[in-house]
């Protein structure tokens, strides 16, 4: 498949010619070149629901609802971009095992070994087929409805979209490290700790979807953050500054209240 592939980020945009833009969509950076790619055909694509007029203003109430981000990132130059990208969607039942510590009274340490064990149905475990979108960020933007994927082919969209180039048995093995950890999250909002979970697949499935989404660059003091925006949802994942002068008064006005108590007491 022709693209061009990103050298300083790795992403790589299969778009019909004419449509390629001067500037990764992934990093912002010029540094593009064609390049020939092996991928697997993906087996269907989704709509955008979430329009640009809604992508920005998720994007500016993401900004405003963290106290601690510089007042002025909200202005920060960012142009978004309508982006397919591929990922493995898995679902099938998993057997866990799993082992850790939990609270124990009349042990010395506080905390005994313990073991368990369950079968779970998971209905969605995505994966980025992505070079470039980390499985972090695929998270943060949570789950996609891919109840009815349309039909690809060629032509099936002008949308610029990513080519998959993680292998399918990657991808199963990258769900089950999902689907563990999953299981380890629920673990531990249950009181346990220390846990480690093994997931073995007793029925497992997958299928690669382009899934929509809202990307850009935010350009703040010259330095780019990547922004997504779920194409299906108002919801936003970007790694963004943080402003140690409001850092700096929050603590301050802590230590300030608790100088107080201590002169009261």
């Amino acid at each position: 498949m022709n693209a061009l592939r990103c050298t300083h980020c790795g992403g790589a945009i299969a778009v019909k010619p004419g449509l390629a833009g001067p500037r990764c969509l992934f990093c912002g950076s010029d540094a593009l070149v064609a390049s020939d790619i092996a991928g697997e055909a993906p087996g269907g694509w989704f709509e955008f629901r979430t329009g640009e007029d809604a992508a920005q203003g998720a994007w500016r109430d993401h900004v405003r609802r963290s106290w601690f981000r510089p007042n002025d990132l909200v202005h920060a130059d960012l142009t978004l971009h309508r982006l397919l990208v591929p990922v493995w969607a898995s679902s099938g039942r998993f057997e866990l095992y799993w082992t850790g510590l939990e609270r124990a009274m009349f042990e010395a340490s506080g905390k005994r070994p313990t073991t368990g064990e369950r079968v779970v149905d998971e209905g969605q475990v995505l994966v980025p087929a992505s070079a470039a979108l980390q499985q972090d960020e695929l998270n943060g933007l949570g789950a996609f409805d891919v109840s009815a994927p349309s039909a690809w082919h060629d032509g099936a969209t002008d949308l610029p979209h990513e080519v998959g180039e993680v292998s399918r048995s990657e991808a199963a093995r990258r769900a089950l490290r999902q689907v563990e950890r999953r299981e380890a999250v629920r673990l531990g909002e249950q009181g346990y700790q220390d846990v480690h979970v093994s997931a073995v697949p007793v029925h497992a499935e997958a299928e690669l979807l382009l899934v929509p989404i809202w990307i850009g660059v935010a350009t703040w003091k010259d330095v780019p953050y990547r922004v997504l925006v779920h194409g299906q949802e108002r919801v936003v994942v970007a790694k963004l500054p943080i402003s140690w002068a409001k850092v700096a008064a929050a603590v301050a006005a802590v230590m300030a209240v608790l100088l107080v108590i201590v002169r009261l007491l």
